[in-house]
């Protein structure tokens, strides 16, 4: 396909930290001022039954930020963050949580959708049906010190801010039949050639996929036939063009984006003397 052969170039809504977005693909970034409160009543169940239209958010707050931040000596607030936004939908989404602690759990028009215990800077996301229109987003972040909805922050030395502390993002995603790169993790193998593994945004997706790589901003696009296996394709020892090793005196990048089906990420890497 010609359009799979022209340089890449960025949208403009690709967030401004990596890895990049383009081609066909549409991410916002959800960031900004939100609605929010906070729930401070031990006995309140962030796990259980919940309508969102009864939790109050009189306040804003700043997303990314956190909820329990206080000076030196003073303890930070414990509860349950409430926060409230509104996105638009245009068709097929994912919504992504760079990073929200200690459990986190996601409601879209007032429905479950997700939730995680993860916390820290574990990034997860979650699939949006086909829709158009607004959507209301409300996310509970709890910080309370609890074996089960945070089992990693069960008190002890040291245990992370609580709230929304990184970016959310909306990633538009294919129509049905198509697949686009979610992720390319780039493993360097010499000073010339890389590994790439290559996560699809089907995890089940099975079978050859026609691919274009494009490494740094002047070299040609080369297209590449791979194999996925479970929505996972691997390439094998991939040259780089006109390779340029990093050093702490100069530490050059590389960047490769990986487009299939017109969906376009972009993520950078060095190639390191050991």
């Amino acid at each position: 396909m010609l359009v799979g052969l022209l340089p890449v170039a960025l949208a403009a809504s690709a967030p401004p930290f990596w890895p990049h977005f383009g081609g066909d693909r549409e991410v916002t970034v959800l960031d900004g001022t939100w609605q929010y409160g906070l729930n401070e009543d031990p006995s309140f169940d962030s796990m259980g039954a919940i309508r969102t239209s009864e939790l109050p958010t009189p306040n804003t707050t700043a997303v990314p930020s956190t909820m329990d931040a206080a000076l030196p000596g003073y303890p930070g607030a414990r509860g349950v963050g409430i926060y409230r936004t509104q996105f638009k939908q245009a068709g097929a989404a994912r919504l992504q949580f760079m990073s929200c602690s200690f459990y986190c759990r996601v409601f879209v028009d007032g429905k479950a959708v997700a939730d995680s215990r993860s916390g820290g800077y574990t990034p997860f996301w979650v699939d949006l049906p086909n829709s158009t229109g607004d959507r209301e987003l409300v996310v509970l972040a709890d910080n309370r010190f609890n074996a089960t909805t945070a089992p990693l922050h069960t008190g002890g030395d040291f245990w992370m801010y609580g709230g929304l502390i990184r970016s959310v993002l909306l990633h538009d995603m294919p129509d049905d039949g198509q697949v686009w790169p979610w992720r390319a993790h780039v493993f360097p193998t010499s000073l010339s050639e890389i590994d790439l593994n290559i996560t699809l945004s089907d995890p089940t997706r099975t079978g050859p996929v026609n691919l274009t790589l494009q490494f740094d901003t002047s070299s040609a696009p080369q297209p590449v036939q791979g194999q996925a296996h479970a929505g996972v394709v691997t390439l094998r020892k991939v040259a780089v063009p006109s390779p340029r090793v990093w050093g702490i005196r100069k530490p050059e990048l590389h960047t490769v984006a990986v487009t299939v089906d017109g969906g376009t990420v972009v993520e950078r890497f060095g190639l390191r003397q050991r």
